[in-house]
């Protein structure tokens, strides 16, 4: 059975994580952590798996969020390899001593060819055919990019890999995180993005050791 919070304010949360997670070595926790806000040029470009640059604001959030975490009872730390989210990932480490794991199948969905093109742009060149992401996750893919289910197999080829017990934070982007807990609560991909958190905010997820 799991357990699931969605936590989009991290000032809602912080009594519950005081003292840190009960029950730890029983369960399995993921802290799940989509990156701060990017940078102001990027507002309403689809940037996907493209290395783009954190704002000063997100930064700042960045900061926080670490801060925050940093008194939790971490056994690893694992993170998206872009900028964006080995920023957070770094300043989490070094208050806590814990080890980083880089991995490439946390990092955002690729939208191949659509990258870095605003979203209005790609809507006057393919019309309705982004539907498809949603309405076709199996076959549909942008030129050059994945589909929505080839992307749940790459981060769940990174899940299934997971040590069974322990806490573990996990700086990633918002379609990671969604397509991993709404495959996980057998959601179909139309209520995924629900789980998406706000930039710099993050998801607790806590399931029972199989093991």
């Amino acid at each position: 059975m799991s357990r699931y919070d969605l936590l989009h304010d991290s000032s809602h949360c912080s009594a519950g994580l005081r003292g840190g997670l009960a029950g730890v070595e029983l369960k399995r926790t993921l802290i799940l952590i989509r990156h701060g806000q990017v940078h102001e040029r990027y507002r309403g470009v689809c940037y996907g798996t493209s290395d783009v640059e954190l704002s000063e604001r997100g930064k700042t959030q960045s900061q926080t969020v670490a801060s925050e975490l940093a008194s939790q009872p971490l056994a690893r730390i694992y993170h998206s390899d872009v900028t964006r989210t080995r920023f957070l990932a770094e300043l989490l480490a070094e208050m806590t001593n814990r080890q980083l794991f880089p991995d490439k199948r946390l990092r955002e969905r690729c939208f191949g060819t659509w990258e870095l093109q605003t979203w209005d742009a790609i809507y006057c060149q393919t019309g309705n055919a982004m539907d498809g992401m949603i309405d076709d996750p199996e076959s549909f893919a942008p030129e050059g990019g994945e589909s929505t289910f080839a992307f749940r197999d790459r981060v769940f080829s990174w899940y299934n890999q997971l040590p069974d017990r322990g806490t573990f934070a996990v700086v990633a982007h918002g379609g990671t995180i969604a397509a991993l807990l709404g495959t996980l609560k057998h959601l179909p991909v139309r209520q995924w993005p629900d789980f998406i958190p706000a930039c710099g905010k993050y998801v607790i997820h806590t399931e029972e050791a199989h093991k």
